[in-house]
């Protein structure tokens, strides 16, 4: 099911928040937003819990300013959000979670795609 305009908007938001600088080199602000049972799959296929993806995200800046393009938001259950989207060459896809009043990012997956397949 499709969520509202709003919800949308708003994790659109969340995921932009994730891809600032002055968020990624600072691990309370990106860990405000990233729940403790974290999983990621890479586009390199390894897999990262929360405290790998907070400290890579720390030593790691990014390399070139990235833009959240063909972003769409569906609900998996009550409070839990699929979220898929491209940047640059990469399809990413997240599952966010309400937690009491916020949102946090529960999984993520990079893809590596030319963009011309979406």
């Amino acid at each position: 099911m499709t969520v509202s305009e709003a919800l949308a908007t708003h994790l659109r938001e969340l995921e932009n928040h994730l891809l600032q600088p002055s968020v990624r080199e600072n691990s309370h602000a990106a860990g405000d937003l990233i729940a403790p049972d974290f999983r990621e799959i890479g586009r390199s296929g390894k897999v990262y819990d929360r405290t790998q993806i907070l400290d890579a995200m720390v030593a790691e800046p990014l390399a070139e300013k990235l833009v959240v393009e063909a972003f769409e938001a569906r609900e998996l259950a009550p409070n839990v959000v699929l979220a898929t989207y491209r940047c640059g060459e990469t399809l990413r896809s997240s599952i966010w979670r309400m937690e009491g009043e916020r949102w946090q990012i529960v999984f993520h997956q990079g893809t590596a795609s030319p963009k011309e397949s979406r």
